[in-house]
């Protein structure tokens, strides 16, 4: 969950593809801890369940509910995001 928090602070939410909402969360997965259980109610992620798949989705629209974009691909490109930030720090 912790990682999730990071990549949460790492930009602005997209649109949704369907109704063009930029009300939208991401979808956090895995057993709902504290943190997590605030953060739904607070309306910053949505809760996916306890198993991700490549193919589960990660992003939630909170207008029209739809679920889209892989997660999968979107944590790849967040790793390497993040990656790139800590390689940058290491030169400083």
């Amino acid at each position: 969950y912790i990682i999730k928090k990071l990549i949460f602070s790492m930009g602005k939410n997209p649109k949704c593809p369907k109704c063009g909402a930029e009300n939208t969360v991401p979808i956090s997965y895995g057993f709902p801890v504290l943190d997590m259980i605030e953060s739904y109610h607070k309306g910053e992620i949505e809760l996916g369940g306890c198993c991700v798949t490549n193919d589960s989705p990660c992003w939630y629209c909170k207008d029209c509910k739809n679920r889209w974009g892989k997660y999968s691909k979107y944590m790849d490109r967040k790793r390497q995001e993040l990656l790139g930030r800590f390689e940058k720090h290491k030169e400083e």
